[in-house]
């Protein structure tokens, strides 16, 4: 009889974890006990304290009021994007206090989403904005193992969208990243189902979201060209038209706010030591006030992570083969290109930084059609992951000696 019962839970686990949608609710209560713990136990029970906002930075008075500062670092963008989520239409002024307004409220897509969560209610919107975060973890976990499932794959597999470095730093900075790694894994769900109209959509959230988005555009466009499919070529490189609109009217907004400054595409990274800013940074390594020989570990950690990068674009380049190519595989040649594109010395430095923007790479070479027969692939994005997850270390040790 015990036997039978065995049986049984093991055949309603395995049909559980088979599930996509009990695979994504799980990653978000996965993510969510994480948060609470750490927020508990390292910042008083201050939700704020994810968005890491810097001490130098000034900050409206109505945000400023109980948000812890840091005082170690600048912070981090999260406590930007913050202050796009409170006035996403730059109405309130707050534009003032960002860093790089063309750069930040370019990427509109979560803020704004978290600002119509909350009617537009200030008290509501950090919330609102933590809880858009969060249904994006399980909708990439969601996506993710629906698109397996659909190549005949194992779905628990969506798990590992949890493990993507750049998913993993936004769960500690609250960045808005992992809504495109969410929108990309759906964009080929609806790709291999024929939905062209969600599809289009999909492709034009995901260049909202960021930037970058524009290479998945492009990506999906040129793979139905190599396939000489021109008319929905068309159809999906006419998805970057509601962006391009949101870019025109961001600028001519920007235009008329007094004390902006408009440094053309609002980056600074581009073509700076094309091919040889990531060489440069190796050569003269980061360091780090840690005790011991974690500073050493660190430092080995970041030269493992940076020599993965070298090895991941060379590798998608490699096994790149055109008439086989998917679209996830030209969505990774192009984030391969992109190394050229983002090669300042500088960008390199900040391991929560780079690894955000090449997310899709390491994905697209660890989940591609050449990992079927290589499961090896999965070391480059393995070691980027280690790196990122050493920086949950002092988290990890203020819980522990909180519960002794």
């Amino acid at each position: 009889m015990e036997t039978l019962k065995l049986a049984a839970i093991r055949k309603l686990w395995a049909r559980l974890v088979s599930q996509p949608v009990v695979l994504g609710g799980a990653a978000i209560l996965a993510v969510l006990t994480w948060q609470a713990v750490t927020v508990h136990f390292n910042y008083h029970g201050n939700y704020t304290a994810l968005f890491c906002t810097g001490a130098q930075w000034k900050m409206p008075a109505e945000l400023d009021n109980g948000t812890p500062r840091v005082t170690t670092s600048p912070g981090y963008d999260g406590q930007f994007y913050r202050l796009v989520a409170h006035d996403p239409w730059l109405s309130a002024g707050y534009v003032r206090y960002a860093d790089a307004p063309t750069v930040r409220w370019r990427r509109i897509l979560v803020p704004a989403a978290a600002w119509l969560l909350a009617a537009g209610q200030a008290r509501w919107i950090d919330f609102t904005y933590m809880l858009v975060l969060l249904l994006c973890y399980g909708l990439g976990v969601y996506a993710l193992s629906r698109w397996l499932a659909l190549r005949g794959r194992n779905p628990a597999g969506g798990l590992l969208f949890l493990l993507l470095p750049g998913t993993l730093i936004c769960i500690d900075r609250l960045t808005v990243d992992v809504a495109l790694y969410a929108l990309l894994f759906l964009c080929l769900v609806w790709d291999e189902e024929g939905r062209d109209k969600a599809l289009w959509l999909g492709l034009a959230l995901c260049a909202l979201t960021r930037d970058i988005g524009l290479l998945v555009i492009a990506a999906f466009v040129l793979a139905e060209l190599s396939a000489r499919h021109f008319r929905r070529a068309a159809l999906l490189l006419s998805s970057a038209l509601p962006v391009l609109a949101w870019y025109l009217w961001l600028r001519l907004t920007l235009s008329y706010t007094p004390g902006i400054r408009h440094p053309g595409l609002g980056v600074t990274w581009l073509f700076r030591h094309t091919g040889y800013g990531l060489f440069m940074r190796m050569m003269d390594p980061a360091r780090y006030k840690l005790p011991g020989v974690w500073s050493s570990v660190a430092v080995a950690l970041d030269q493992l992570a940076l020599a993965a990068m070298i090895a991941a674009v060379v590798l998608t380049v490699i096994f790149f083969r055109r008439r086989q190519a998917g679209k996830l595989e030209w969505v990774g040649l192009l984030f391969a290109a992109l190394y050229l594109v983002v090669d300042a010395k500088y960008f390199w430095a900040d391991v929560f930084s780079w690894p955000r923007a090449f997310t899709p790479l390491f994905a697209a070479l660890a989940l591609g059609a050449a990992a079927k027969a290589r499961r090896w692939l999965w070391l480059p994005m393995a070691a980027v992951t280690l790196r990122v997850g050493l920086q949950f270390g002092p988290q990890l040790e203020g819980v522990v000696r909180a519960l002794r």
